[in-house]
């Protein structure tokens, strides 16, 4: 079976196409990063936000009981 032989020219383009490999797998990672703060950030004002209807169910609740 015969020896692969590289040129410099072959090593120097997979060496780039892996530093661009590199570099789009480094965005990605950020944009995964700043997407699941994203979606922690909306949890946390949903869960904020079904804490207050739950107190204004509450309210409303106890005024009919009220006035009934």
């Amino acid at each position: 079976m015969g020896e692969l032989k590289w040129s410099d020219d072959d090593i120097k383009d997979i060496r780039d196409a892996l530093l661009e490999v590199n570099r789009i797998n480094e965005e990605l990672n950020a944009r995964c990063i700043a997407f699941d703060a994203m979606l922690k950030n909306s949890d946390k004002k949903v869960k904020l936000a079904q804490g207050y209807i739950q107190q204004l169910e509450y309210v409303v609740a106890n005024y009919t009981n009220q006035n009934e």
